[in-house]
């Protein structure tokens, strides 16, 4: 084995020196989000199979994912690499042990590893990539704003990867509530690269937060010839158009884009069925009759069998399998809820803390949901809304759980205090969002308490 130094300073342990570049056009292909980058990684090993870090790379994509038998493949390929480190460099070593924590169900421990990395070695953009996706996972927003943050000025623009960073930090700010610096990062990053659907991704975020629904969909639908180029993550940007045409409360175009861009055969990814699922129950609970489509994306799931992906995921799974209407789908869900249950009570593993602080609770409510228990399922999902972060996710995403919360008020009882306190609380989260404002008001005069009326319309008529 060779030592050869990358053209970002770092040493990799290789027998083929051009495998190292090979590594690099595979790492900036995985942050552009590059229909290639599966290409790029056999490139990449073809030229050096026994490459420690190409290697570290596989077992990562697999990882990502989030299929469990790959999962399984992935720990070989960290039990593999372990077996012979004493030859690696401290760096590499440490990638190796990020993997297979990942892989033995630590996504924390992996995080805090792949985190010292990029704290040493700055220009490791493997480590700032995927400690970026850990904390986001693990609902820890500071972590996904101060990462790159904490690199970026090692990077400057004549790196190919300066616009990426970029976009990482802007989306981290947004997650953070800091709009305004947000939305400066991400137009430069977009500036510089604008086939970068992160960036794209991230003034997506900034627009949606900041409730300006008609920019959110001009800026994306201009940038679609970019990051409509993109693998499976152009389902997520799709998805974002679609919210904005929701929230604009143009219910038949956000379906129609649902229908065109975001649900596809192609679309079977973990985030592709969160996709299909947040949409189309907040399309229900407007009101909406989406028809078959409940069954076509069960059957995305089913197709996965009862595994543990991720809390997050998870719960959109038992959304999806709760939906279609189909015995067997139905059977799954309650299969998989019971498998939540039982890991939410394992100690052994840090990863089980999402389901028990949060993730086995969605998933009954969800069940109690479909079941018309809307007052059971309520109480589970306020009772966990302090601790939603946990099961990762965004901001915007995990907004669906609280939205879910509120419809289960409002079906028990309309014109229910409580129901009323919760949707007050809407309206200042959502102050322009005219769906909640109509809701309270209604809640309101319902209860005939004309000066709590009368000192929400004036709330109303300030915040427009």
């Amino acid at each position: 084995m060779q030592k050869i130094e990358s053209a970002h300073g770092l040493v990799y342990t290789c027998t083929n020196p051009e495998a190292v570049v090979a590594l690099e056009r595979t790492l900036r292909s995985y942050l552009a989000f590059d229909k290639a980058t599966g290409s790029e990684m056999k490139a990449m090993l073809a030229l050096d199979p026994t490459m420690p870090m190409a290697r570290v790379i596989r077992g990562s994509f697999l990882m990502l994912m989030g299929v469990g038998v790959l999962v399984g493949r992935a720990r070989a390929e960290a039990e593999s690499l372990a077996r012979d480190v004493a030859g690696l460099e401290r760096r590499e070593a440490m990638h190796v042990e990020a993997l297979a924590a990942w892989s033995g169900g630590t996504l924390q421990k992996a995080t805090a590893l792949w985190t010292a990395i990029m704290l040493e070695w700055p220009r490791d953009i493997l480590a700032i990539k995927l400690a970026n996706f850990g904390s986001f996972y693990l609902g820890r927003s500071r972590q996904v704003r101060d990462g790159p943050a904490a690199v970026i000025d090692h990077w400057d623009r004549s790196d190919p990867e300066y616009s990426y960073l970029l976009s990482l930090h802007g989306f981290g700010l947004e997650e953070c509530g800091d709009f305004g610096q947000a939305e400066r990062l991400v137009r430069e990053a977009l500036a510089i690269n604008p086939r970068d659907p992160w960036g794209v991704h991230g003034l997506a975020h900034v627009l949606e937060g900041t409730e300006r629904v008609g920019e959110g969909i001009e800026n994306v639908e201009r940038l679609q010839p970019h990051w409509s180029e993109a693998n499976n993550f152009r389902y997520h940007v799709a998805w974002h158009l679609a919210l904005f045409h929701f929230e604009k409360g143009d219910l038949d175009g956000a379906l129609d884009v649902y229908d065109r861009l975001v649900c596809s055969e192609k679309a079977v990814e973990y985030l592709d069925i969160c996709n299909d699922a947040s949409m189309l129950v907040r399309l229900e609970i407007a009101g909406v009759d989406v028809g078959a489509r409940w069954k076509a994306v069960a059957e995305k799931v089913a197709a996965r069998n009862v595994e543990l992906v991720m809390a997050f995921p998870d719960v959109h799974f038992v959304l999806a399998l709760a939906s279609s209407g189909d015995a067997g789908h139905r059977s799954i869900a309650e299969a998989l809820c019971a498998k939540m249950d039982e890991f939410a009570r394992r100690m052994d593993c840090d990863d089980a803390d999402a389901y028990r602080r949060a993730g086995a609770a969605i998933g009954r409510a969800t069940l109690h949901y479909r079941d018309g228990r809307y007052a059971e399922a309520a109480r589970l999902l306020i009772d966990v809304e302090p601790d939603l972060p946990i099961i990762g996710g965004s901001n915007a995403q995990r907004e669906l759980f609280c939205e879910l919360a509120a419809e289960c008020l409002w079906r028990d009882a309309p014109a229910g205090v409580a129901t009323g306190s919760y949707l007050a609380s809407r309206t200042f989260r959502r102050p322009g969002d005219s769906r909640w404002w109509n809701r309270y008001l209604s809640n309101v005069g319902a209860g005939k308490q004309g000066r709590l009326l009368a000192a929400a319309q004036r709330r109303r008529t300030a915040s427009t």
